[in-house]
């Protein structure tokens, strides 16, 4: 009885079939048409989330904006439309929107990913209007 145990370095022999030309290359650019996933942190009011989807749909010409988490702070988005994760996140850091600011901190263009952190300050803070998370909200507190 012969027993064998093998360790692969799954990274080596990926890279040898790539040189070889047996495989397509991992580190090649994902096909077109994919979503970018864009990740915003920092803005917690729907009010805030609202306008950069709008503001992609409207002037980015986004195809899809398809919310994958929403969280207070943190909303992760799958974005179909004409550009790729660098063209995208420096079109939306330069996004004039009234009381919204965005910063891009990361772009992976393999993933497809952007991450963004986002301030938003709405004009209607003063009347207090604008509150919460929920769409909708009358801005009336229980107490």
């Amino acid at each position: 009885v012969v027993v064998v145990e093998v360790i692969v370095d799954v990274d080596r022999v990926t890279r040898a079939l790539e040189e070889a030309g047996l495989i397509a290359s991992s580190r090649s650019e994902p096909a077109r048409g994919e979503p970018v996933i864009v990740e915003l942190i920092g803005l917690s009011r729907f009010e805030a989330y609202r306008t950069v989807v709008e503001a992609m749909r409207d002037e980015l010409r986004a195809t899809r904006v398809e919310m994958l988490e929403f969280a207070p702070g943190r909303q992760i988005l799958a974005v179909d439309g004409p550009d790729e994760p660098e063209a995208l996140s420096a079109r939306l850091t330069r996004l004039d929107r009234p009381g919204l600011e965005l910063e891009s901190v990361g772009i992976d263009p393999a993933g497809r990913r952007i991450l963004l952190v986002g301030r938003w300050i709405p004009e209607s803070d003063a009347g207090g209007s604008a509150t919460g998370l929920e769409p909708g909200a009358s801005g009336a507190h229980g107490g």
